[in-house]
C-alpha cells in the first residue's frame, strides 16, 4: 500500500503523521505512524519558551528558523527508524500557516538567525507610529 506523509509546523511543535492506504478506499487508510516533536523539550539548544525567543519587549515575537529545520530533521529520523518501507511513500503534505517568515539568501542559507512569527506585533506597532 502507499505511503502518505503529513507534517503540520505550529509555534510550538512539529508533528508528523504517516497513513497507508488505497486512494480509492479512504475509508480503509491506517495511521501506521504518529509523533510530536515539542522545540523546547526537544531542541533545548534555541532556547525557546514555547516555541519563541524571550525577549525584553513584549511585542517582539520570534524564533530561529534554523530550529525548524532541525525539528525537520529530527522528525525526518524518526520517520526513518520508524520501520516504515519509505520507498512506499507517494506523497507528502506540509502545514505551518501564519507561523513563521524564512528570509533566504541567493545561496539559500538562512538570511536571519531569528525571524518573526505570527505573534510579532513589532512591525505593526512602528507601521502605527507613521
Amino acid at each position: 500500500m502507499p505511503l502518505y506523509l503529513g507534517l503540520d509546523c505550529s509555534t510550538q511543535s512539529l508533528t508528523a503523521i504517516v497513513i497507508d492506504g488505497d486512494p480509492a478506499r479512504p475509508d480503509a487508510w491506517q495511521r501506521v505512524f504518529e509523533s510530536s516533536l515539542n522545540f523546547d523539550e526537544a531542541l533545548p539548544a534555541f532556547g525557546t519558551r514555547h516555541g519563541v525567543l524571550p525577549h525584553a519587549d513584549p511585542r517582539v515575537a520570534q524564533a530561529p528558523p534554523a530550529m525548524w529545520r532541525a525539528a525537520l530533521d529530527a522528525m525526518m529520523a524518526r520517520i526513518a527508524a520508524s520501520g516504515l518501507d519509505l520507498s512506499q511513500l507517494d506523497a507528502i503534505a506540509g502545514a505551518a500557516q501564519q507561523h513563521g517568515s524564512v528570509y533566504l539568501t541567493a545561496g539559500g542559507d538562512f538570511a536571519r538567525a531569528v525571524a518573526p512569527i505570527w505573534m510579532d506585533a513589532s512591525t505593526a506597532a512602528e507601521c502605527a507610529e507613521i
